[in-house]
């Protein structure tokens, strides 16, 4: 283990102490401190490098070796040798506290292998943490002031828009240039389409195939999927903005940038929605609503307040409400897979055979209990999607009377017969009624007699209007049933003409969508289709 001196002078001159000076005063504190030889030390001098920033080539080398375990302490000259902001500074002391490292400033005596040393850490640390909240509020504030203005801050605008530079000049009399949104009418026209179809669908996967099915396309001519169809649907921009729209970001929790009254028509901007990771972890994630600003922007909203709440409140429903599926991205039939002995689920799992990678589809019952509960055979992945596209394809190359036939649903082909006779008995009852209301007006004597066929005459009526009743309502059942069978096999169609250029993950939201259930039995798979 070694004792690191650091040493930094912004220009190399005559002025303040050198960089030699600097070495010769460590390395006099660590022999009167430390039990430290001359060959324990190690040197990283930055000359010609500002304490403003820590990108300085022998600081970094000095952060590798501190990582790498190879440092016991840290000696500098003074404190701003290391860096002159207070956020950085004790990021580099909580790095070297976690890994038990000793720092010492010689002049300041800032010595944290004392009481008093890690107090001053302490107390560095509470600065820091003011430090980053000052920035984060200044930043804020200057961007809730440029939320304001006409100004478009996100980068690349969002679908069904485009952006265009424009400028003015400022109260100094200095020409200003910023960026605002503007309509692309035809690309408007599918976002309103893809509101509208899934206020009727309420499935993202069911919106990607339609999409997919009538060939409208993003920008970049690829099929809209399930996420980027998420992100719209979501999306205030193409909100026409109105109070209710200013109360729900409100119940959120959300910073609005303007005003209550200034929610009359236009789209909404929203800035700080998400954030990056820091070093490696990168990822995007979205932030706590506390941390969104709201804002008016100077486009014209083209969806209702209506429609995009109620749009909201299906997907964070179907969000709450749904199971966690298959993730395996290989898979075709992961998400309707039915065991038929034991009637659970079967999931996906790996195995590796010669250097390659094969998959099966399991029970889940009988991968829990061990195979107590159930005892039905694995799958072989690949033969059982290869399985399934051929029976699909089968399928899909029949007609449409003998697709339906296959179905083995339940057909009533009189209907229409059925109803026309009901409707003239109930015709004669009516009559029957009337004629015998005019005789008892006319002849009073019979009263008791016509009161009682009235009342059996009407009896038989209640029953005929319900059993019409009933039979229209299952006349328009089969209706519904051929129709939705007459587009089960368009789409199956498409899936079978179109199935090698479709993503696997299109391919997955074909199955679900087309089967309600694979069932295997140990021996065959058999096909439940979704109706």
């Amino acid at each position: 283990m070694k004792t690191a001196i650091y040493s930094r002078k912004s220009r190399a001159s005559e002025k303040g102490e050198s960089i030699q000076n600097q070495i010769d005063m460590c390395k006099q504190y660590a022999k009167l401190n430390f039990t430290t030889g001359e060959s324990a030390f190690e040197v990283y001098a930055d000359e010609g490098f500002s304490g403003g920033t820590t990108n300085r080539p022998a600081f970094n080398r000095l952060l590798n070796d501190i990582k790498s375990g190879e440092i016991s302490a840290l000696i500098c000259y003074r404190l701003d040798r290391i860096s002159r902001s207070v956020m950085d500074f004790s990021e580099i002391l909580e790095e070297l506290n976690s890994r038990n490292i000793t720092f010492v400033s010689v002049t300041e005596r800032f010595d944290t292998s004392t009481p008093v040393g890690r107090a001053m850490l302490y107390i560095a640390s509470v600065f820091a943490q003011l430090e980053r909240e000052t920035i984060t509020e200044r930043i804020r504030d200057n961007l809730a002031k440029l939320a304001r203005s006409e100004r478009w801050l996100n980068g690349k605008p969002a679908f069904g828009f485009k952006t265009e530079k424009q400028s003015f000049v400022d109260e100094s009399g200095n020409k200003r240039n910023f960026t605002k949104l503007i309509h692309d009418e035809q690309a408007l026209e599918t976002i309103r389409l893809i509101f509208d179809k899934y206020l009727e669908l309420r499935s993202l996967g069911k919106l990607s195939l339609y999409l997919e099915e009538k060939r409208i396309f993003t920008n970049r001519n690829s099929n809209f999927a399930v996420t980027p169809l998420k992100h719209i649907l979501e999306n205030p921009v193409y909100v026409i903005s109105d109070e209710s729209i200013y109360t729900y970001f409100s119940e959120l929790g959300c910073d609005i940038a303007s005003a209550k009254e200034d929610f009359n028509g236009n789209g909404l901007l929203i800035h700080r929605k998400y954030s990056f990771g820091k070093g490696a972890n990168k990822k995007q994630k979205v932030n706590d609503f506390k941390y969104w600003i709201i804002a008016i922007g100077t486009h014209k909203g083209i969806i209702s307040s209506k429609t995009w709440l109620e749009t909201q409140s299906i997907i964070k429903y179907n969000a709450d409400k749904a199971p966690r599926e298959s993730t395996s991205k290989v898979s075709l039939i992961s998400s309707v897979l039915r065991c038929s002995e034991c009637g659970g689920k079967m999931g996906v799992t790996y195995r590796t055979n010669k250097n390659e990678e094969n998959y099966y589809y399991r029970c889940h019952t009988k991968a829990r209990s061990r195979g107590k509960k159930c005892s039905i055979k694995n799958l072989d992945g690949k033969e059982a999607d290869t399985e399934i596209i051929k029976q699909l394809s089968a399928y899909a190359e029949m007609n449409t009377d003998k697709f339906i036939s296959l179905l083995k649903l339940p057909k009533t082909l009189s209907e229409h017969d059925r109803a026309a006779i009901i409707e003239h008995e109930i015709s004669e009852l009516t009559t029957q009624i009337h004629n015998l209301t005019l005789m008892l007006s006319k002849n009073q004597t019979a009263e008791k007699y016509v009161f009682a066929q009235i009342e059996q005459l009407d009896t038989q009526l209640n029953k005929k209007q319900s059993e019409l009743k009933n039979i229209k309502a299952l006349s328009e059942n089969l209706k519904a049933t051929e129709q939705r069978e007459k587009e089960l096999l368009q789409k199956l169609s498409y899936f079978n003409d179109n199935f090698v250029t479709l993503t696997p993950e299109t391919r997955q939201l074909y199955i679900k969508d087309l089967l309600k259930a694979v069932y295997w039995n140990g021996e065959s798979l058999s096909i439940e289709f979704n109706l």
